[in-house]
């Protein structure tokens, strides 16, 4: 984040086109001041479209325009190839937000100072929904085209070895909050909405998770574990899994015991 702002600071609060950068302006209209996040919750329109939105929620909208500017604001965030840089480019436009940046002067900088080839790959990664519940997680991995689901488990959390994982995080009933300290940072998880987190691992093991935000009695007992494979052995439990998982899968039959033989005499 550092370096991003301070490259805006060095052209003089300038974009790369020489626009200046307004910081009363706000995200919807140019010349109007943005309020402040204590104050109220200012409308950010969209696609024609009304939305009350947070700036962590602004953020995200504008990273997915950045990320996938012709895509719509559904796009997989897991289409990013540098991770690092996309965290860095979030933050900057988290602050340049608060600091009332617009939203075309934030993306016309960081797409021309990065360029757009930077930001796609063919490999997708994988993909899989999160669901909070008190006090339990779900996750259900989709296929390829991100439709369907191939495997439903609960709290723990298998994933590959260097692969971007994309996490699209909600809630079943009151807001909970995502966090493995050693692999990413926190992110909320809220009834009726869809936040996203990505990441990628770059050593195999078992890292513990904890619910960061309070979620009812049970608070304390809401825990997970992410369970970091080799590809190989990802692959084979996948195998595994959705095998034992199919309908028409044949049930095992038992052998059974024959009757003991009797000595003769008897």
């Amino acid at each position: 984040m550092i370096v991003l702002v301070a490259t805006i600071a060095a052209c003089g609060g300038a974009t790369t086109s020489g626009a200046p950068l307004d910081s009363t302006e706000d995200l919807n209209s140019p010349g109007e001041s943005i309020p402040s996040e204590e104050s109220s919750r200012p409308s950010f329109p969209f696609d024609g479209t009304e939305f009350e939105l947070t700036t962590d929620e602004k953020t995200q909208i504008i990273a997915s325009q950045l990320f996938c500017p012709f895509c719509s604001t559904n796009v997989r965030l897991n289409e990013v190839q540098d991770v690092p840089l996309a965290e860095e480019m979030r933050r900057s436009i988290h602050q340049l937000i608060l600091e009332g940046t617009s939203k075309d002067d934030i993306i016309q900088f960081f797409v021309e100072r990065y360029g757009v080839s930077i930001l796609y790959v063919e490999d997708l990664g994988l993909e899989i929904n999160v669901t909070a519940h008190q006090w339990w997680w779900e996750f259900e991995y989709l296929d390829a085209d991100g439709k369907g689901t191939r495997i439903t488990i609960a709290d723990e959390l298998r994933i590959p070895l260097n692969r971007t994982i994309q996490l699209n995080l909600t809630s079943a009933d009151v807001v909970h909050s995502f966090w493995v300290p050693q692999l990413a940072g926190k992110i909320d998880a809220v009834p009726e909405r869809t936040n996203g987190l990505w990441f990628k691992v770059e050593k195999t093991g078992t890292f513990l998770g904890q619910c960061a935000t309070l979620c009812g009695i049970s608070h304390d007992l809401h825990r997970l574990q992410v369970v970091v494979l080799e590809q190989l052995e990802y692959d084979a439990w996948v195998a595994n899994y959705v095998e034992s998982s199919l309908p028409n899968a044949p049930t095992p039959v038992p052998t059974p015991t024959p009757p003991p033989q009797s000595s003769p005499g008897y």
